[in-house]
């Protein structure tokens, strides 16, 4: 319905791969973007999840350091699904921040 209904020309909500791909739908080109509930902040709302902002961050530094090393090599990626009421959070912002640098 996001192509059929809205006229969207890509959706960022699919799990099934780690690389965008194109698909067609209804005739259109539909670019297709991942996304994780792995590097995800939610992950600070869940059982078995992010206790500080540290642990955010690391996780996300060796995510990307491994997705950089095998970007040597082949097309990688990196997804963070951010969302404001969890990752916007004092305790929590910092993490990002040094991320980003």
């Amino acid at each position: 319905l996001v192509v059929e209904e809205g006229g969207f020309v890509y959706d960022a909500d699919d799990y099934s791969d780690d690389l965008p791909f194109w698909t067609e739908v209804c005739g259109r080109s539909h670019l297709v973007v991942p996304y994780t509930l792995d590097n995800n902040d939610m992950r600070f709302a869940t059982p078995q999840g992010f206790n500080s902002g540290d642990q955010f961050y690391a996780y996300l530094r060796d995510a990307f350091d491994t997705l950089y090393a095998e970007g040597e090599t082949t097309a990688r990626m990196m997804s963070v699904g951010l969302h404001c009421r969890l990752v916007g959070r004092p305790g929590r912002l910092g993490a990002l921040a040094r991320f980003i640098e």
